[in-house]
């Protein structure tokens, strides 16, 4: 049965009350963040899609510093300017320079496989918004350009030394960590959504309902739960504006 002649919001009010006292797969009613896990589980696919191998062992520094400089949309008379700046009055810019100093050094730790388009997915322990709003008062200058920044620091003191090479235990610890942590969030998408992040849609071949989850416009069906953040991320990787 369809329910074709049943409008849709009279349906959807009936089957809220069904499952309002449902849980296992639902999550509590009330506590929402369920985009949030989203923006989560995108960026944990994005730094894990940033562990290259191939890159890492093979990445001189000089091409990772023109990678740095082309994500950033940058050149080096950019990024030198914004050094005189920041070294004009160190003082008035204290979170710029500790983000700086976090990211030189995970660069000449090898912990960084490959430049990133954002540098939140680094998990620097420096709050990015308290940079930016320092930057705000530099000129037209990007996050990006600080991490690029970073790198040519990196690079002039340690020149074609860095990144000759990265330990394989290291990349394959950091790929394990990674993965976990993608996998875990991805998992959580099929238990903890609420009510309000999803919708009955109609199915338009033969107009039967489905419950699919409301920020994908009715293409990504709820159920099976066991891979429902599987299709759902998948959807969102095509659909990058609905985040």
């Amino acid at each position: 049965m369809g329910h074709i002649g049943i409008p849709l919001e009279i349906l959807e009010m009936s089957i809220r009350d069904v499952l309002k006292d449902i849980r296992g797969g639902v999550g509590p009613a009330g506590r929402g963040g369920f985009k949030g896990l989203l923006v989560d589980v995108i960026r944990a696919k994005r730094k894990l899609g940033a562990l290259n191998p191939l890159l890492a062992a093979r990445i001189s520094a000089a091409a990772f510093l023109r990678e740095s400089l082309a994500i950033a949309r940058s050149n080096e008379f950019r990024i030198e300017t914004l050094r005189i700046k920041i070294d004009s009055d160190p003082d008035s810019v204290p979170k710029i320079r500790q983000f700086l100093m976090a990211a030189e050094k995970f660069v000449l730790e090898g912990n960084c496989s490959r430049p990133t388009a954002d540098v939140r997915d680094y998990g620097f322990p420096v709050p990015t918004e308290k940079v930016a709003e320092e930057l705000s008062g530099l000129g037209n200058f990007s996050l990006l350009e600080v991490f690029a920044l970073a790198v040519k620091n990196a690079v002039d003191s340690y020149g074609q030394t860095l990144r000759a090479g990265k330990n394989t235990k290291v990349y394959d610890d950091q790929r394990r960590l990674a993965e976990s942590e993608f996998r875990t969030l991805q998992n959580r998408i099929g238990r903890e959504w609420t009510l309000d992040d999803v919708a009955l849609s109609r199915n338009r071949e033969n107009g039967r309902l489905r419950l699919t989850f409301k920020i994908s416009s009715g293409d990504v069906d709820v159920h099976p739960l066991e891979n429902a953040g599987e299709r759902l991320v998948s959807w969102l990787e095509g659909h990058p504006d609905a985040l």
